[in-house]
């Protein structure tokens, strides 16, 4: 191939005329009237629109805040309803997780808690085997795939977990198997190889390689990749503890790069009193527990961004919805009772009990 060929070959790519623009943006546009884009089926629904295919979106927090558990939620509930054929031509279509953290093992048995045998029991042991076989007889029928290690190749040489192999992964699923890829999960930034550096490198320049290689793979196979990453440690000094769009680890290149960004936090892991048993926010009031975690929008390019939600997410059984607010003056606010036996009041309980504030 000369060099003028080369060139037409990359100008059939990348040259748009005003015709075709025209063509497709008209397809693009009924396209939209059937498909609007993914759904969460959860509660971002309530709070962010649909997702987009070649969308980068970005899930930010710190350690053990709940990023991997969250989108595990997602993705199972993406999955499912897929399966209950919400999703347009749902025969086809499977979410994808990919996981760089763990081995596939162990996030399938995240992916199989529920209220009667939640993730701690599972990992445990603890389930019966007529339990464990019952659930691997309906797994395939969940349209949930995984790109990641397995403890099968333990000791092997195995292939680096960049958007590269990613992509060749997706590919072989579509060619083979004849399964789109709805939405692709990836878990986590930080721990992933680039295709150009490896992990050679300063990690700035390996995670600002990522972060790009990511938002290209999503362009190239036309699907929307949702992306965790991890905050900078100088977050937990910050006074609501939910990082920002400068807080990633290792780069700075995210806040440009990305469609959207939403940070979490869990605000019972700032809690300081063991007494405090309520989280105020946009003048609501919550329960303060272990379930209750707050998610912040953070960028949007069709949206309109910097507004804190509240969602209740149980990282055991990944029962994920919105979080229930609380009648300060109804009979759920006042289970604590006075010395003298009579209800406290709302005065009382909030000088007893200061609140946490954004």
């Amino acid at each position: 191939m000369n060099k003028e060929d080369r060139e037409r070959q990359i100008a059939g790519y990348l040259l748009q005329d005003p015709a075709s623009l025209r063509t497709e943006f008209v397809r693009y546009m009924e396209e939209l009237k059937t498909n609007p884009g993914a759904r969460w089926f959860g509660p971002f629904d309530d709070f962010t629109g649909p997702i987009r295919k070649s969308e980068l979106i970005m899930i930010v927090a710190r350690p053990s805040e709940g990023k991997t558990v969250l989108t595990l939620a997602q993705a199972r509930a993406m999955s499912r309803a897929i399966q209950a054929g919400l999703v347009p031509d749902s025969e086809h279509k499977v979410v994808v997780y990919a996981s760089v953290e763990m081995i596939t093992e162990d996030v399938e048995t995240i992916i199989n808690a529920d209220d009667n045998w939640n993730a701690t029991q599972l990992i445990r042991g603890e389930a019966p085997t007529d339990v464990i076989q019952h659930r691997a007889i309906k797994r395939p029928q969940l349209p949930l795939w995984m790109i990641g290690r397995s403890r099968r190749f333990f000791g092997q040489k195995q292939p680096d977990l960049n958007a590269e192999n990613i992509l060749a992964s997706l590919k072989i699923m579509q060619k083979d198997y004849g399964k789109i890829p709805h939405v692709l999960f990836v878990d986590y930034l930080q721990y992933l190889p680039s295709i150009e550096k490896g992990y050679s490198g300063s990690r700035t320049e390996v995670t600002e390689s990522v972060v790009r290689e990511m938002k290209e793979l999503s362009m190239i196979a036309g699907i929307p990749v949702i992306l965790t990453a991890q905050a900078r440690r100088e977050t937990e000094d910050s006074k609501d503890k939910l990082p920002g769009l400068r807080s990633i680890q290792h780069t700075s290149f995210a806040e440009q790069t990305a469609d959207r960004v939403y940070s979490i936090h869990r605000p019972i892991r700032a809690r300081k009193d063991e007494d405090e048993q309520f989280f105020y926010l946009n003048g609501e009031s919550y329960n303060l527990d272990m379930n209750l975690m707050l998610v912040r929008h953070l960028k949007g390019r069709l949206e309109q961004a910097g507004s804190t939600y509240a969602i209740h997410l149980n990282p055991t059984t990944l029962e994920c919805k919105k979080a229930t607010t609380i009648d300060m003056n109804g009979p759920e606010a006042y289970h604590q009772q006075s010395p003298n036996g009579l209800p406290v009041t709302q005065d009382a309980l909030f000088g007893n009990l200061p609140p946490i504030e954004l």
